[in-house]
């Protein structure tokens, strides 16, 4: 019995080591558009704590104020947006874009939209 468990563990650890996981796939890089509305007069960083059940994250925010426009928008959308706009210029994009991307996870979903001029609210 006991060799027999040294076997299976033996060509467990083959098995498991024998696995080539290529790196070298690439893909075609994300297609990027913005367009400026206002710019920014101000800017103020809020922490803030989402609860999903039982389980809560901080996250920081930002409200950004303009003359025509308000924005409140998780940090991490910025950085990603940032990212996903510098690989759009790329050729192709591969897995250390992608884990860039990762480093960076969005808490708070919701981007708000404020338009003084016509007092309306617009929630992405």
């Amino acid at each position: 019995m006991k060799k027999f468990l040294y076997l299976v563990l033996f060509l467990l650890n083959y098995v498991c080591y024998s696995q080539v996981f290529s790196t070298d796939i690439q893909f075609s890089p994300p297609k990027y558009s913005a367009e400026t509305k206002d710019t920014s007069e101000f800017v103020v960083l809020f922490d803030i704590t989402v609860s999903n059940g039982d389980k809560k994250i901080v996250t920081q925010t930002l409200l950004q104020v303009g003359k025509e426009y308000s924005k409140f928008i998780d940090a991490n959308t910025i950085q990603r947006d940032s990212l996903i706009e510098a690989h759009s210029h790329l050729k192709s994009v591969g897995a250390k874009e992608l884990n860039e991307l990762g480093k960076y996870n969005v808490t708070y979903k919701k981007n708000v939209l404020k338009d003084f001029s016509q007092r309306i609210f617009f929630v992405q």
